[in-house]
């Protein structure tokens, strides 16, 4: 454990620490410095847009270690917001579409594309087949190819209600491309993403309960927003999935995900 810093919390691939006046994104081990010194870049990218995003420090090592130190941001997940007070359920699913809408609305041309990084995941993918892995391939060469902004993993943990208003974190997997790619991805996680075990049995089980109910009220809004059908979304839903198996995730996710790809791709 860093000397200087308080524990925090702990994410998928990150630990969080007080670090001083600011917060430290401690990397798990294995974590390479291009990774980080490209979510570092991407974030400074975003904070140019004037989206509500934490400011980005310094990169360090502690500990062996890479980091990112950020600007500390007071105020809990909207994941803990819903959890605690399901009545904000739907006040908080429109705010998580209004959000959402709000990135989409930049245009950016010096991020990662995600076409590419989708090609990449579901070409390293293990879990399927060749032959499922080049239908999955041809789908998504046939999908729209913009160059909006993107978030990547935007869900309700990864945003703070901080008292200056809502603070969009985690933007490792920041691109340049199509909405609604950006869309389905939050759809797929809303709808099989495994709660991190950090969190309690009874936050896991409530996580559970009210997520379909999250889930429409997001989709609902976000496609009133934006006047768009839900059909063009389900497009992206094959290849999203399938790059998500290359993730490192809980094995009752992915075979959620298998089951998903095979009724898709099948229709068994």
């Amino acid at each position: 454990m860093p000397e200087k810093g308080r524990w925090l919390a702990r994410g998928r691939t990150a630990e969080l620490y007080l670090w001083g006046d600011h917060v430290l994104k401690l990397f798990k081990p294995g974590a390479t410095s291009t990774a980080v010194e490209q979510e570092f870049k991407i974030n400074s990218h975003v904070q140019q847009t004037g989206l509500p995003v934490p400011k980005t420090i310094d990169i360090v090592e502690v500990d062996g270690r890479k980091g990112i130190i950020y600007q500390s941001i007071s105020g809990s997940s909207m994941l803990k917001q819903i959890s605690t007070k399901p009545w904000t359920l739907k006040k908080e699913a429109h705010r998580l579409a209004e959000l959402h809408l709000a990135i989409h609305g930049y245009a950016v041309s010096n991020l990662p594309e995600q076409k590419l990084n989708l090609e990449n995941e579901i070409s390293s993918g293990e879990l399927l087949s060749a032959h499922s892995r080049e239908i999955i391939l041809e789908v998504l060469a046939r999908l729209p190819d913009r160059h909006q902004l993107c978030h990547g993993d935007f869900h309700p943990d990864n945003i703070l209600l901080s008292p200056a208003g809502p603070i969009i974190i985690d933007w490792m997997t920041g691109s340049s491309g199509e909405p609604l790619g950006d869309v389905a991805r939050t759809l797929l996680l809303l709808r099989v993403a495994s709660p991190l075990l950090t969190h309690s049995y009874f936050t896991r089980k409530l996580i559970d309960f009210i997520r379909n109910n999250f889930y429409s009220n997001y989709l609902k809004h976000y496609l009133k927003l934006t006047n768009t059908s839900f059909a063009q979304i389900q497009r992206w839903e094959l290849p999203i999935a399938a790059a998500r198996l290359n993730e490192s995730i809980p094995t009752a996710e992915k075979e959620r995900l298998v089951l998903m790809i095979n009724h898709l791709l099948f229709g068994r």
